[in-house]
C-alpha cells in the first residue's frame, strides 16, 4: 500500500519518538491498518500510538508508532519507506 496525498506527506516532530515523522489523519491511519476509525481513536485514547493535536483540534497519528502497534502483514517498515519515497518524488 502506498500513501499518496494531494499536498504531500505531513512531517511533524513526534515528542515520543524524538524525531520528525510522517503524521497521518485518523482516516489514513485506519485505512493503512484495515482498522476502523473508531478503533484508531481507541488506540489514541489508550496511548497505544503517538499523536499530536493541531491548533484546529485535529488529530495526526505518528506513522512509525502505528506500524509498531499493529500486527498486520501489510503494515511494516516498508510502508513507511514507500510513503517517504513517494513524497520525495512529488
Amino acid at each position: 500500500m502506498v500513501i499518496k496525498r494531494r499536498q504531500g506527506a505531513v512531517y511533524c516532530w513526534c515528542l515520543t519518538c524524538e524525531v520528525e515523522v510522517i503524521m497521518l489523519t485518523p482516516d489514513e491511519a485506519a485505512s493503512l491498518t484495515s482498522a476502523s476509525t473508531r478503533e484508531l481513536y481507541r488506540m489514541v485514547d489508550a496511548g497505544e500510538v503517538h499523536f499530536i493535536e493541531t491548533p484546529a483540534g485535529l488529530i495526526r497519528v505518528c506513522l512509525p508508532s502505528l506500524l509498531k502497534t499493529v500486527d498486520r502483514p501489510n503494515c511494516n517498515q516498508q510502508l513507511y519507506l514507500r510513503a517517504k519515497v513517494d513524497d520525495e518524488k512529488s
